[in-house]
């Protein structure tokens, strides 16, 4: 017998992390473009969103077809320790990913000095959304080694 509260919380373990994720390349691909930071397109925000949902399902296999069995822990975040190699693999990529696109984005936002206000704004609070996200994981991630040191 197992519970569903395991594959609830490995998925909204990495929610947070996979939205800014897909935004954060959407707007490293914007501003790697020859017309730098160019306004969104119709279609960008409902494929980020698609891509999200296929991350969001990729993480949410193993828990399915490895279930958690029934036991009581004091912290939500042991939930998924069952998981655990695969979390510290997906949480150190997602940090290495957030920090290289942020600095991507940063190095852009450097190099063009006329474009607009308004996607200025928006590509800073981008690259200080990943770098927080970032941090996030990587002082999240000595939790999902303890058995490992």
């Amino acid at each position: 017998m197992h519970t569903k509260v395991p594959e609830l919380i490995n998925i909204a373990l990495f929610m947070i992390g996979y939205i800014t994720l897909v935004f954060g390349i959407e707007m490293a691909w914007r501003s790697l473009r020859p017309d730098r930071f160019a306004p969104r397109g119709k279609w960008n925000t409902t494929i980020c969103i698609a891509a999200v949902s296929v991350l969001l399902l990729v993480t949410w296999m193993p828990t399915v077809a490895w279930p958690m069995y029934n036991r009581c822990f004091g912290s939500l975040i042991w939930f998924s320790m069952r998981y655990d190699l695969l979390t510290l693999i997906i949480l150190c990529i997602l940090a290495f990913l957030c920090l290289l696109l942020a600095a991507i984005i940063s190095i852009q936002l450097m190099r063009t000095p006329d474009m607009d206000p308004n996607e200025r704004i928006s590509a800073s609070r981008m690259s200080y959304y990943l770098i927080v996200i970032a941090l996030i994981y990587v002082s999240t991630a000595p939790e999902f080694n303890k058995k490992r040191v």
